[in-house]
């Protein structure tokens, strides 16, 4: 599991690949993934049979150059906090940066 977007676990960028992935236990997240949707010529590539040798056993790489401010997010997400009866202010906080960001940081 990877941890992104300003600590909270993210399981879409590193996703389980089937017949690699744990059997038992495994991380919440989606459902693991054909290997064809990330190395080419296999299950799960859509033109797995129309590719020439050359471009089997092949993947595809992309750079994300991504700058976070963990701590002032946190302090933003604090201060902003959601208020409703029976809610402590972390919970407040975790509530809003949850809602922000789409999942809790659990990955949930």
């Amino acid at each position: 599991m990877f941890i992104d977007s300003f600590g909270y676990l993210d399981g879409v960028s590193e996703p389980l690949i089937k017949g690699y992935a744990p059997d038992a236990n495994p991380p919440p997240g989606p459902a693991p993934i054909d290997a064809g949707v990330i190395v080419t010529g296999y299950p799960g590539d859509e033109k797995r049979t129309d590719r020439e040798d050359w471009q089997l056993d092949g993947s595809f790489l992309v750079f994300r150059y991504l700058f976070q401010k963990v701590p002032e997010f946190d302090d933003f997400v604090f201060r902003n906090r959601l208020k409703a009866p029976g809610l402590t202010d972390q919970e407040g906080a975790d509530l809003l940066g949850a809602r922000l960001i789409g999942r809790w940081k659990s990955g949930m």
